[in-house]
């Protein structure tokens, strides 16, 4: 007898903005019921596409230069199809992580890391590969982020549920 398959869940899209709030310091709002329509935010600072799948947790986080902002606060709300849809195929490459691992592709550049979560949640990463090298390979092994913007994913297994997460962050990390 043949197994009759189901279909996969919906996804699940929220869209946030990250944007000064009152008392002066930066938040993000979720901002998923204006898809389609103009942001109600004049000056946005970076967006977050969050999309849940049945295998997978992706994140896309956008620090936006003045000019993109401009253009995002004008413009009506698109989720990022794309770098959600990258993210989600990537991950699938990824479903073997450890609970304890977490791989990091900088600039193109993959890093394998050993991940340890104390009792309050502060995690430790010690590196175990780069781009297949490993052990004795890895003594001087140093990478500087960028002055310009950068590119970088993340892809780990969530400690609650059996799902891998994947983040990935485009924008300048600041002074």
């Amino acid at each position: 007898m043949a197994q009759q398959r189901t279909a996969p869940k919906a996804a699940k899209t929220a869209y946030f903005v990250r944007v000064p709030d009152p008392n002066g310091s930066m938040a993000f709002f979720n901002a998923t019921e204006y898809i389609g329509r103009t942001m109600p935010f004049t000056k946005p600072q970076a967006t977050c596409a969050m999309q849940v799948k049945d295998e997978t947790i992706a994140f896309s986080l956008l620090h936006l230069t003045k000019k993109v902002a401009t253009t995002i606060a004008t413009n009506p709300i698109q989720v990022p199809r794309g770098p959600l849809a990258r993210l989600d195929r990537r991950a699938g490459a990824y479903q073997d992580l450890a609970e304890n691992e977490m791989v990091a592709d900088i600039e193109g550049v993959v890093y394998r890391l050993a991940i340890e979560r104390d009792d309050a949640g502060v995690a430790r990463v010690e590196l175990l590969s780069v781009d297949g090298k490993e052990g004795n390979d890895l003594e001087h092994e140093t990478f500087e982020l960028p002055r310009s913007a950068v590119h970088m994913d993340l892809y780990l297994r969530s400690p609650k549920v059996p799902r891998t997460i994947a983040i990935g962050f485009i924008g300048h990390l600041g002074k």
